[in-house]
């Protein structure tokens, strides 16, 4: 049996208590038994010492049973460079990595994932996926990169996640080390070197880490945008006019939104329809900037600042063409259709977590379904799709879009679903997306509601189907899953993707863990749930 190739890994630390020690235990737990950590501290004042030294006599303890070794200093250094150019002197292995003092390696067969069927002189540069950590407010939120590389992408960002990248020993004797000149992207630097020499990369679909936002980059994007560009000019990947431009369109991407932003905050003394208008601009560029490609984003905000314009002046609707051959017309005044220009999939998780779901015999059923988007997004998909919106204008506007695609408009039913069969208020004067059930009289109208246990037994929807459900209904789900026990008991309910918040979502994830559902966060507040 061939020698399992040495794997140094190396962090680098300075006053990272206690996200430190999460970091070495998640090295300690790892199966691959030839590992090496090497910890460079530059001096911390805080907890840190202590934990380094905490885990002297834990890897004393483990050696026994492995091949690990364990070293740290502690000393001032000139920064993250310095010290990760003090690590690759200190180390030993065939292949070096690099994890930061608040990230953590994300299973115990991680590094054993990474290693498996790796040719040592083959292989300089391996790559895996990262989650990253963004914290927002009281909760954080998982983003899982993709795994996927183009030359291109090294043009205008770091093309690999650093927290996935291990790199061959041999990189470093022939390309260099860190560029002690630079404080934020060093890593774009040495990546760059190095791909200009060993430019076959070994990508595999294993989530390495998770990687905490913030750090030494955290209020500084005017500075990493501006490393970023000399680090570009002074590799040379392309003629200087072209990274001039590059430079410029990412600008736009990143600096746009961010100024809108503060000019938000200093908007306290003009009208607040002013405030409002520079919110929401805010909030459209990094929604436009998030979900497109970077090429993309100038083309689609002038794109959609056109058509949003022309059809506020015309009043007239348009007509785009989806990506699965299917039509969608968008209506103005209607805040789905922004989000059609914005991007090419508005819920592009949501709509390909049910499409994965359905079979030749699966019926799709959008409670809440406003223009029918999400119907005819999963039109190809499956045996037949059926739309329930209460709202009769929406709901006209819902017929149109099937009937421009062929669909029956009997299968858009004008009507609630709640927990009991009576008669329901909803809102008129929030806008199309956002009117909701209501107990109040005043600025309301009365809809017919039944529950969806009745509704099933009225349209003869037969057991022999399966079934995957959107719900979209404002605030009304718990009602709705009330009055769906025996539907939900019954039939072979495959998949749900449904949006909640709070105390309810609380209680619709411990609901449908009784139905048998496995539930999980999707994106925001959108939850999925999957027959176990």
């Amino acid at each position: 049996m061939s020698q399992q190739p040495l794997v140094s890994i190396i962090i680098a630390s300075y006053n990272t208590y206690p996200f430190i020690k999460n970091a070495i235990e998640s090295v300690l737990k790892q199966t691959y038994r030839n590992i090496e950590l090497i910890v460079i501290d530059g001096g911390s004042s805080d907890q840190t010492i202590k934990i380094l030294e905490s885990f002297d006599r834990t890897f004393q303890m483990t050696n026994g049973k492995s091949q690990r070794s364990y070293f740290w200093i502690s000393e001032k250094d000139k920064g993250i460079a310095d010290a990760f150019n003090k690590g690759v002197t200190m180390a030993h292995g065939d292949y070096l990595y690099f994890l930061g003092a608040d990230d953590v390696l994300k299973t115990s067969t991680v590094i054993e994932e990474m290693m498996k069927g790796v040719d040592i002189k083959k292989d300089m540069i391996l790559c895996g996926r990262i989650d990253r950590i963004s914290r927002r407010k009281k909760y954080s939120v998982v983003y899982t990169t993709n795994i996927f590389f183009h030359p291109l992408l090294f043009l205008y960002k770091m093309a690999l996640p650093h927290q996935g990248i291990f790199m061959h020993k041999d990189v470093f004797k022939t390309c260099g080390r860190f560029n002690l000149h630079y404080t934020y992207a060093m890593d774009y630097d040495l990546l760059l070197r190095a791909y200009q020499r060993y430019s076959h990369i070994c990508l595999k679909d294993v989530t390495v880490a998770g990687w905490r936002e913030g750090g030494i980059g955290k209020d500084r994007l005017y500075e990493i945008l501006d490393e970023y560009h000399r680090i570009r000019t002074n590799n040379h990947i392309a003629p200087l006019w072209i990274l001039n431009i590059v430079h410029f369109l990412v600008l736009i991407r990143y600096i746009v939104p961010e100024k809108l932003h503060k000019l938000s905050r200093y908007l306290c003394g003009i009208p607040t329809d002013i405030k409002r208008w520079v919110i929401r601009c805010e909030k459209v560029l990094d929604y436009i900037r998030r979900n497109n490609a970077f090429q993309m984003v100038p083309f689609r905000i002038i794109w959609s600042a056109s058509m949003l314009l022309y059809m506020w002046l015309t009043k007239t609707t348009i007509t785009i063409h989806l990506w699965n051959g299917k039509q969608l017309m968008l209506f103005p005044g209607n805040a789905l259709t922004s989000f059609f220009l914005y991007t090419d999939i508005p819920d592009r998780k949501e709509i390909f977590f049910l499409r994965n779901h359905c079979q030749n015999d699966t019926i799709f059923i959008d409670i809440g379904a406003n223009i029918g988007s999400y119907a005819i997004c999963l039109a190809d998909a499956a045996q037949s799709v059926i739309a329930i919106e209460p709202f009769p204008l929406v709901a006209k506007r819902c017929k149109q879009n099937f009937h421009l695609n062929h669909i029956p408009i009997k299968n858009v039913h004008e009507i609630a679903l709640g927990a009991h069969n009576t008669t329901a208020r909803f809102t008129k004067n929030l806008g199309e997306t956002q009117n909701h059930m209501t107990y109040t009289i005043d600025n309301t109208f009365a809809c017919k509601s039944q529950t969806l246990d009745t509704f099933m037994q009225k349209h003869s929807l037969s057991k022999e189907y399966s079934y995957v459900m959107n719900i979209d209904v404002e605030g009304g789900e718990c009602d709705l899953v009330r009055g769906a026990s025996h539907f939900l008991k019954s039939r072979r309910v495959y998949a749900i993707v449904y949006e909640s918040f709070g105390n309810n979502a609380f209680w619709m994830k411990t609901t449908l863990k009784k139905f048998g559902f496995t539930v999980r966060l999707l994106s925001d507040h959108n939850y999925c749930a999957v027959r176990n």
